[in-house]
């Protein structure tokens, strides 16, 4: 049998601490993703326009993969909505396995009407998701209350 291998998992910064508080902190975060900034940068050099380019690397792959996703959410599934191509690949530092994400950009990938297409596909997906979550609920709803037939059968 062969033996399990532990990756090595790097501690979160994190506290879990309970406290109670009378009401939800009213602060407004209006900080700017740094991604986003790496985005606008290669953009702004044509040197780097056709080629990947590593944006972020990280420890943990979950993480590279979520910040792929909201790129994605954000700047299309495809090159040709906006010019974007955003990849996760398993990379070296030091020694180290890492999960890098990339992106490559080319503007003459872009097509006209397809960054409309895009939104059409995610406002269409958004919307059978909350259609499929209305009917879960309708169907927890009903399972918990007893239909009024069944109550009055079971009074008598």
């Amino acid at each position: 049998m062969a033996e399990a291998t532990k990756r090595f998992q790097r501690p979160r910064d994190v506290d879990y601490t309970l406290e109670i508080v009378d009401d939800l902190p009213d602060i407004e975060v209006q900080r700017r993703s740094p991604l986003e900034d790496q985005i606008d940068r290669i953009v702004q050099t044509p040197a780097s326009h056709g080629k990947y380019v590593r944006i972020g690397s990280y420890a943990n792959g979950s993480a590279a993969s979520a910040a792929a996703n909201v790129l994605r959410k954000r700047h299309g599934d495809k090159a040709e909505v906006d010019g974007f191509e955003i990849r996760v690949k398993r990379t070296e530092s030091d020694g180290v396995p890492r999960t890098g994400l990339f992106v490559k950009y080319d503007p003459e990938q872009i097509i006209p009407g397809e960054r409309e297409l895009f939104e059409k596909r995610l406002n269409d997906r958004e919307a059978k998701v909350a259609a499929k979550r209305a009917e879960r609920e309708a169907a927890k709803d009903s399972e918990t209350k007893p239909e009024p037939a069944k109550a009055a059968k079971k009074a008598s």
